[in-house]
């Protein structure tokens, strides 16, 4: 029998020079075939011995591990200096370098707000609003858009009747709902009354000449509106998104879909001009800073504020005491303000103390707490703090959340949403999720709770399996549908495992510092995702590494911002 060969070199390339290969034969009618069970047999032999070689080597590896340990443990008590150079390189101390900059996107929108707010008679709201628009942005504009709320208060109710644990009270809510009119009278700008469209929860004004960059319009619109059930407590009358509110403008304006369960707009800080005259027997709670007796009529000016949150109360009564420069103020029935109404003051005053000494001074010299039965936010100088807590996301098992760490949770929102600018439908866990993790380092350092304590609400959400790489926390809101661990798990919880992982080694000393910086660097100026990644990346000295699992390094890449913003 005569078999052929190709040779090659260690390259498998052909030897001869003409690039063909070197053929050779040979016969193998000399050749010894040994038996099958003879080979086998010295296979089993080299097995075997290969086998007890790995075993030694186990030993052995093993016994230097301890003997290296107890070494270790002799050396422990004296460190040389050399060791301790080491463990300084190891473990660089975090910081803010001196030379960092913010690279901060630009605001396309200034506006300056003046509401007459007149309730004459019950559910009935009539508003007079002046607003002046000035164009900051790059391009002219050809019309003005606002958000419009007020058509989609009949929407805003039936999602909170949908809400509800029990499908016959969904149902119930939802036959209660009754209607919720809204008349759009005129708009004027400046004013010459002019067109307009309402579509969804959007106001578009066209203008009769183009607005170029640097000029201001006065825009006035005028309508009048009712709530619908649940809105329209039997007690207070919470007004929710009321006024017409200016987005922010680049190539055009950013007017974001809403999302299930989460508040997607964004509008810039601006100053605000209301006044209000209601019937007798409503109390009004506002953004602003309130009068004790702010029934019947009054007058208000705030400046720097994202919107002019407005609650009408009847029958409730007020506790109140001072913060360091913030005053908190605590509204509740009758029936509460002694029990309920007193232990939530007594626990907002020691955030609220916390935080202004930990994170800097509140930006609203006055925050108001309002308990609710069920419904619960954080809007700028208001918190609404329910009886009952229901989870945001319907489609999930919910987490358990204790009446502290909500309360605590929304009173640290009014620091990262309330000084820093950014999309809340892309962004919103530079809100949400910096907050709970300020909610934890209170907790923690705080009220000296346990790590495990302190953390709990988050690390009860990674049970879930936030933590899968392929679910990032800077996704648009409407996006989390359907993801298990939702909104709240991935926007909320998955944030704070992990900079908390990042900045655990060095202490929760460093990790409120680093809040700290963190808002003053950003304090009244826009940001987004990425430029967080940079801030953090100078502040401890890490790599991308430390974002890739839980953040899209730029999801502005097909969209406006990506002129604003690198790696």
């Amino acid at each position: 029998m005569k078999k052929k060969f190709t040779f090659v070199n260690q390259n498998y390339e052909m030897l001869n020079k003409e690039q063909k290969p070197i053929g050779f034969t040979y016969s193998s009618e000399n050749i010894e075939v040994k038996p099958r069970t003879q080979k086998m047999y010295r296979y089993t032999v080299i097995i075997i011995a290969f086998l007890a070689l790995l075993v030694a080597a186990f030993f052995y590896i093993e016994s230097m591990k301890h003997s290296e340990r107890g070494k270790g443990l002799e050396s422990m008590g004296a460190p040389t200096a050399d060791t301790g150079k080491q463990a300084d390189e190891q473990l660089r101390q975090p910081g803010m370098p001196a030379d960092f900059k913010p690279e901060v996107l630009p605001e396309g929108t200034a506006a300056s707000y003046t509401f007459d707010l007149i309730v004459p008679q019950e559910n009935k709201y009539e508003v007079r609003s002046s607003i002046d628009v000035t164009n900051t942005s790059e391009k002219a504009w050809s019309q003005i858009s606002f958000y419009f709320f007020p058509n989609q208060l009949g929407d805003m109710a039936r999602d909170q009747c949908r809400g509800k644990v029990l499908t016959w009270v969904v149902d119930k809510c939802l036959n209660e709902i009754g209607t919720s009119n809204m008349e759009l009278i005129g708009t004027k700008v400046n004013g010459q009354a002019t067109d307009y469209e309402v579509e969804g929860p959007w106001l578009n004004v066209p203008l009769r000449a183009i607005l170029p960059v640097g000029a201001n319009a006065t825009v006035e619109i005028s309508y009048s509106f009712s709530l619908p059930n649940p809105i329209n407590g039997e007690r207070g009358h919470d007004l929710l998104q009321w006024h017409p509110m200016l987005p922010d403008y680049t190539y055009d304006w950013i007017i974001q879909p809403p999302a299930y369960g989460k508040e997607t707009y964004s509008a810039a800080p601006a100053n605000y001009h209301f006044r209000y005259k209601t019937p007798g027997n409503l109390m009004a709670v506002t953004s602003a800073t309130d009068l004790d007796q702010s029934s019947g009529q009054g007058e208000l000016k705030e400046n720097s504020l994202k919107e002019m949150h407005v609650l009408l109360l009847d029958g409730y009564q007020m506790v109140k005491t001072m913060a360091g420069p913030t005053e908190v103020r605590v509204f509740a029935q009758e029936r509460e303000i002694e029990g309920r109404g007193k232990n939530v003051l007594g626990t907002a005053v020691e955030a609220v103390g916390f935080f202004s000494a930990r994170l800097g001074e509140s930006p609203h010299k006055q925050i108001d707490i309002v308990l609710t039965e069920e419904r619960k936010g954080s809007y700028p100088g208001i918190v609404l703090q329910p009886a009952v807590i229901h989870g945001e996301d319907k489609f999930y098992m919910p987490i358990e959340e204790s009446q502290d760490h909500l309360l605590v949770h929304q009173l640290a929102q009014q620091w990262f949403y309330g000084k820093v600018h950014f999309d809340r439908y892309k962004d919103a866990w530079l809100n949400d999720g910096l907050s709970e993790l300020a909610a934890s380092l209170f907790f923690f350092a705080g009220q000296k709770k346990s790590e495990e304590e302190s953390f709990a609400f988050a690390n009860a959400y990674d049970d879930f399996y936030i933590m899968r790489t392929d679910v990032k926390s800077n996704l648009p809101a409407d996006k989390y549908i359907g993801i298990q661990g939702g909104l709240v798990g991935h926007v909320q919880a998955k944030p704070v495992l992990h900079l908390w992982k990042m900045m655990k080694p060095y202490g929760t000393e460093t990790a409120l510092d680093f809040l700290s910086d963190y808002l003053s660097a950003y304090s009244a100026k826009k940001l987004a995702t990425i430029e967080f990644i940079r801030f953090t990346k100078a502040y401890f000295k890490v790599d991308n590494q430390s974002f890739a699992e839980w953040l899209d390094f730029n999801p502005y890449e097909n969209g406006d911002f990506i002129d604003f913003f690198s790696l």
